[in-house]
């Protein structure tokens, strides 16, 4: 449900902002929200759950890194956006690669804050 009101109210500031790419960034918009409640739904699957937080928290980060980026290009202009994105953009990278890698090798490190610098 959260998801649902992050998307809408994005659409709603970006909506008459966007002019012919209205219907790609509302679908975009709805990938990467899909992605988020994946994350979310196979997190209740992983055993490990430091690994379902890497992955979860990876895709939160991924969604604000995107939601800067589409405020800062049609709607508000502002220099420290762009910082912003690129930090979020960083860690979430991070967090979705140490998150797949640990879960694909199967290896969990026994402290949770192990896999982050591995």
């Amino acid at each position: 449900a959260l998801m649902a009101v992050v998307v809408t109210t994005l659409m709603e500031i970006l909506w008459p902002y966007l002019g012919a790419l209205r219907i790609p960034v509302l679908i975009y918009a709805l990938t990467i929200a899909c992605m988020f409640l994946f994350a979310c739904n196979a997190s209740m699957f992983i055993q490990h759950k430091m690994i379902a937080l890497l992955l979860v928290l990876g895709s939160a980060l991924f969604i604000v890194s995107d939601a800067c980026l589409s405020l800062n290009l049609f709607r508000y202009k502002n220099s420290t956006f762009p910082i912003i994105v690129m930090l979020t953009y960083c860690a979430a990278q991070f967090l979705l690669v140490k998150g797949f890698s640990a879960f694909i090798t199967g290896k969990p490190q026994q402290q949770p804050l192990d896999l982050l610098f591995e």
